[in-house]
């Protein structure tokens, strides 16, 4: 596990904590929000991409296959393939990470909203240009990685919070 992944789980575990001791007077989230981020981290970046399509694709990384310089055969992406055996390239965990950071923004309202979701979409976009550019992984692995973390959180989003503000 990358040391940003431990960092952000202890912040988030200490928010919620904070939410739970303090009735959400000390940080201003409910644990209900808090519990949103957090599922959206654990289910997009870490079950998913992680936990089930990294380790079961087998899809070799760029920098590893016959075209550039590597000893793996080319796989297309969404086909099991045999050429890589742990922490593959399909999908981009770095990516999904980096764009479950949208979760953060739609807990906002109004102008804040729309600057924060705008800036977690250029995070996503500059991370999945570096790792890119790296040769670690290929167009469709960021893609798939950025459009994958979205839709956890959006689902995340309308089942947690938008299902309370029905019920309210």
């Amino acid at each position: 596990m990358r040391p940003s992944v431990k960092y952000l789980v202890m912040i988030l575990v200490t928010l919620m904590a904070l939410s739970i001791f303090s009735n959400g007077k000390y940080i201003g989230w409910s644990i209900r929000s808090i519990s949103f981020i957090v599922l959206t981290f654990a289910i997009g970046p870490g079950l998913l991409v992680n936990g089930i399509l990294k380790e079961f694709i087998g899809r070799a990384r760029p920098k590893n296959i016959l075209e550039f310089g590597g000893d793996r055969l080319f796989s297309p992406a969404y086909f099991p393939s045999d050429q890589c055996a742990h922490n593959c390239s399909f999908v981009s965990g770095d990516v999904a990470f980096a764009f479950a950071f949208i979760s953060f923004p739609l807990l906002l309202t109004g102008k804040k909203k729309k600057v924060g979701l705008l800036v977690c979409l250029l995070f996503g976009k500059s991370i999945a240009f570096y790792r890119l550019a790296t040769g670690a992984h290929f167009l469709s692995d960021t893609v798939i990685a950025g459009l994958l973390s979205i839709l956890v959180a959006l689902i995340c989003y309308i089942v947690i919070e938008e299902r309370q503000s029905l019920q309210n």
